[in-house]
């Protein structure tokens, strides 16, 4: 009995040795693009610890680094602002794999906001033409203008709300704009311009009712009825923390605000349910001019088969000997 005790223990041990099972979160992470060092730099998602730079400065000619989002396949793709390009990088490795979009393509001028759609397309704000360019998300085949007018001018971030339409933030007149999320047409400005001070506005954000946007000119973040579009508060405060020109935002897995302020170099963290500031989460690592930000979560590694069967290899091993003992 002792030695069959022992052989489960050992077992047991082994077990926890090799980690989580394959697929099963083991952590997040935190990439953040920047403006000035044209690249993209990875933080642990739990203590914003620097991992390393993920996407190198001007990997694939990047420059003036925006949006960021994760693609069907599981890459990153990067809005290229300097280069009017969107580009994709490795998952895993960060390496180079290939232009999505090329200079202009489809007219793309100065891409900002990206998104993939529920329909896994590739959704990109085109700011100096005011426009939604579409694209094959597997592809980058351009697929056509999907949303303009409406008084856009001058387009941040997007996004598909709950109800599927697109939101879109326009800068420039200081406002957020729907579309029809199938059609592209124009429906209202959800959030009418100044709406609540909103000012040189950035991201725009849905969470638990609200919808968030990110104010430049103000240096705050404001909330707004996510069914209405009516002004509901100043969540962050001006200048809260030492924000200054905040652009991209996210919510984190601990459910807090996550805001890049573009002026400090900084990712600033805030409490996610009454906007208080708490920290700055994440800096250095080769970041300057922090622009937009993006959560993934990191699955547990598959282990190598060889090393999987070893120290079970080695527990039954020792089972047998215990036996032959007894």
């Amino acid at each position: 009995m002792k030695a069959r005790s022992l052989f489960l223990l050992c077992l047991l041990v082994a077990a926890t040795a090799l980690g989580p099972p394959p697929g099963q979160a083991q952590g997040f992470e935190l990439l953040v693009s920047g403006h000035n060092s044209n690249n993209v730099v990875r933080f642990n998602g739990l203590t914003g610890a620097a991992i390393d730079e993920f996407v190198s400065s001007g990997s694939g000619g990047l420059s003036n680094t925006h949006g960021l989002a994760f693609g069907p396949d599981g890459n990153l793709v990067v809005a290229d602002r300097g280069g009017h390009r969107v580009l994709r990088y490795h998952k895993t490795t960060g390496a180079f794999l290939d232009v999505v979009v090329p200079f202009g393509g489809g007219g793309l001028d100065a891409p900002i906001g990206i998104t993939f759609g529920p329909d896994q397309n590739l959704y990109v704000n085109s700011f100096y033409t005011d426009n939604v360019l579409r694209y094959n998300g597997s592809t980058g085949a351009f697929m056509g203008v999907f949303a303009s007018g409406g008084g856009l001018d001058g387009p941040q971030g997007l996004t598909f709300g709950p109800d599927g339409n697109l939101y879109i933030s326009s800068e420039l007149n200081d406002s957020v704009l729907r579309y029809d999320g199938t059609t592209g047409a124009f429906l209202d400005a959800f959030v009418p311009s100044g709406s609540g001070g909103l000012a040189l506005n950035k991201a725009v954000v849905f969470h638990d009712g609200f919808l968030y946007v990110t104010s430049g000119n103000n240096n705050s973040v404001l909330r707004y009825d996510q069914s209405s579009g009516a002004f509901v508060d100043v969540f962050v405060a001006p200048n809260s923390g030492g924000l200054g020109l905040p652009i991209g935002m996210a919510f984190g897995p601990d459910s807090n605000l996550y805001v890049s302020s573009f002026f400090s170099n900084q990712v600033l963290r805030y409490n996610g349910g009454t906007g208080a500031f708490m920290d700055v989460f994440a800096q250095g690592g080769g970041l300057s001019a922090p622009t937009w930000l993006v959560f993934r979560e990191v699955p547990a590694a598959v282990p190598e088969p060889g090393v999987a069967a070893m120290p079970v290899g080695v527990m039954l091993a020792s089972g047998l000997v215990l036996r032959r003992r007894h």
